[in-house]
């Protein structure tokens, strides 16, 4: 399970954060005078660590030891924190439910509550949720319902599925379809981390799973094996999970589109004058990217904020074409055929204005 936890770690900072890779990534993205890194992650604005380095509460880090960066209050590890795009990957406990022939002796529902100013939610496009075990039944869940004596359910959300097997050897290794392992897509809109369980008897079971386990992780990054079925040392595992970010409305209920944040200007986040604003895709909210030919932080004003790219220094890395003479403008870049030679360079070599005799 580590090397699967391990692999899983790889995949997604390689997979997801590479868009977000630039020159930008040689400098700070902190606010000026402010800590940039801790445990080898960077900590971009509006992100911090200590007194006014971060935007709000919501965002304040802390350096454990100076080598963990953790959430404050919880103190759930962060992994990577990315201004583009508005993510961050965090370890967040499994929940299981363990069993003997007398009933229930242990259980943990992976309580997860990061997310008490609003910021984050759990990403729907990056995340599923994997369920262990035979005869087991479990399920995701959003915070109690507003509406609950009103509809009669306590919670706004459930999802879930269900896995089934008679013996260990009936499941498949490297198969997560219903025997042994399940999965399932989760809907947007999650901001904590509940899990509960229920489903068949394990009166016939527990000799050889002894526990059901349920967990959030990234997708497609957990290869079920047999060996998952009794998961040693399960009370401690933890599994990267990515989370949403965006700048939230105060409660976290009501809308904040990029109109509505634009017509105040001081608490307007997109500080760059050469950054964009776009709406959140997960809950209410916005988040600033650099507009096109710039990069580093649009959360920052001046020198730290979204600065000019050069592309003719690396045409490959930006994916751009010159067969001429290149050269940088603000924001763009200029690609000129030499002196006797026309075309059009940004896609084909020049020709020579005179044929060769």
């Amino acid at each position: 399970m580590a090397a699967t936890i391990g692999t899983l770690a790889a995949l997604m900072l390689l997979t997801v954060t590479a868009p977000a890779l630039s020159e930008a990534a040689n400098k700070s993205m902190a606010l000026p005078g402010c800590q940039a890194t801790c445990g080898g992650v960077d900590i971009p604005y509006p992100f911090g660590i200590g007194a006014n380095c971060s935007r709000d509460a919501g965002f304040e880090i802390a350096c454990n030891n100076g080598k963990t960066p953790v959430l404050i209050p919880k103190n759930y590890e962060f992994v990577s924190l990315s201004v583009e795009p508005s993510v961050a990957s965090v370890r967040l406990p499994i929940a299981y439910q363990c069993y003997n022939a007398t009933g229930y002796i242990n259980w943990d529902y992976g309580e997860a509550t990061f997310n008490d100013k609003g910021v984050y939610r759990i990403s729907d496009t990056l995340n599923e949720l994997v369920v262990l075990g035979c005869n087991t039944v479990a399920y995701i869940s959003s915070k109690p319902s507003a509406n609950a004596s009103k509809t009669g359910y306590s919670y706004d959300v459930y999802t879930g599925c269900i896995s089934y097997c008679t013996s260990i050897d009936s499941t498949v290794d490297g198969q997560c379809k219903g025997l042994g392992c399940c999965r399932v897509d989760i809907p947007p809109g999650l901001t904590d981390n509940y899990i509960t369980f229920s489903g068949y008897g394990h009166e016939n079971i527990y000799q050889f799973n002894p526990c059901s386990f349920s967990f959030l992780v990234g997708q497609g990054s957990f290869n079920y094996s047999k060996a998952n079925l009794n998961m040693p040392g399960y009370e401690n595992k933890k599994m990267l999970v990515w989370l949403d970010w965006a700048i939230r409305p105060p409660n976290g209920t009501d809308t904040l589109t990029c109109a509505e944040a634009m017509k105040n200007r001081t608490s307007y986040a997109c500080k760059s004058q050469n950054s964009n604003c776009t709406n959140a895709g997960n809950g209410p909210g916005y988040s600033c990217r650099c507009a096109r030919g710039y990069e580093g932080n649009p959360y920052i004003d001046g020198d730290g904020g979204c600065t000019n790219i050069n592309e003719c220094a690396n045409l490959d890395k930006y994916n751009l074409k010159c067969y001429g003479v290149c050269r940088d403008t603000e924001g763009s870049y200029e690609c000129k055929c030499p002196r006797g030679s026309h075309g059009k360079p940004k896609e084909a070599p020049c020709e020579p204005n005179f044929p060769r005799v």
